[in-house]
């Protein structure tokens, strides 16, 4: 009825994108989660099937838009956080910082194109451009800052100051 017919692997863009840039402790957990002790209930387990569960349904729905999947990043980003958790300060520094910094790049990108552009689709998105300008900018400050952070081996300060300029 409302024409929102997308291909069955839609969401997954989308799950990519908004799990930037925590996209790779995620990922690890889901495999740590899954990898969890077969007998009993495991609360990692559980914290992978829930988003797998999420995805399957909304994938085959008839109907598909991207809040759709707001249900399956908590228990991803529990997964992660106990990831990174477990981490060394140069393996997040190697494995977050860098997309931080690429989605950093990509928000002033598209905000400044669309404010010089002003015409066609970009026209559509004027008003969004500053915040997208502000998003990534005050992203990119995050990620020096965090940086130094590692730098001075202090891992909860340097995930706590990206997670903040992440917001």
């Amino acid at each position: 009825v409302h024409q929102r017919n997308e291909p069955v692997w839609y969401f997954l863009p989308w799950l990519l994108l908004g799990l930037l840039p925590w996209l790779l402790p995620a990922c690890r957990g889901v495999v740590q989660g899954w990898r969890a002790p077969t007998a009993g209930f495991h609360n990692e387990r559980m914290l992978v099937i829930w988003p797998a569960v999420t995805l399957l349904f909304f994938s085959l729905s008839g109907s598909k838009l991207p809040p759709y999947i707001v249900p399956m990043l908590p228990p991803l980003a529990l997964l992660g956080a106990r990831t990174l958790a477990s981490m060394e300060v140069s393996a997040v520094r190697r494995d977050v910082l860098p997309l931080a910094l690429c989605l950093a790049a990509l928000l002033v990108a598209s905000g400044a194109y669309v404010l010089l552009a002003q015409r066609g689709m970009a026209a559509r998105f004027h008003d969004v451009a500053p915040f997208a300008l502000l998003a990534g900018g005050t992203l990119a400050i995050g990620c020096a800052l965090a940086a130094w952070r590692f730098g001075q081996q202090r891992l909860l300060g340097g995930i706590a100051t990206l997670a903040f300029a992440a917001l």
